[in-house]
């Protein structure tokens, strides 16, 4: 049994470099993947199952990672999330 995916990131070279490395997986499957919150959550909710796991980026313009973590959270309790970042602050 695969364990299935969803990315969400802003920057869609990412996420297609990302999908492309995680299918070399053969545990992993992504059936979900997008660059905006609000169409993320559309397609979450028209899936026939959730993902196991979502790929979150914190830092997106429209709707912010923790705003979509929390209404993934709040919609779908089951998927597990992770955050993604490339802010490098000390």
């Amino acid at each position: 049994m695969k364990i299935t995916l969803g990315i969400l990131d802003d920057q869609k070279l990412f996420v297609r470099a990302l999908f492309e490395l995680i299918k070399s997986f053969q545990v992993f499957e992504v059936v979900v993947d997008c660059a905006d919150g609000e169409t993320f959550l559309q397609r979450l909710a028209a899936l026939p199952a959730s993902p196991d796991m979502v790929l979150v980026d914190v830092k997106m313009d429209a709707m912010s990672g923790p705003e979509v973590a929390q209404a993934i959270s709040q919609r779908f309790p089951l998927i597990k999330m992770v955050a993604l970042s490339s802010i490098d602050e000390a």
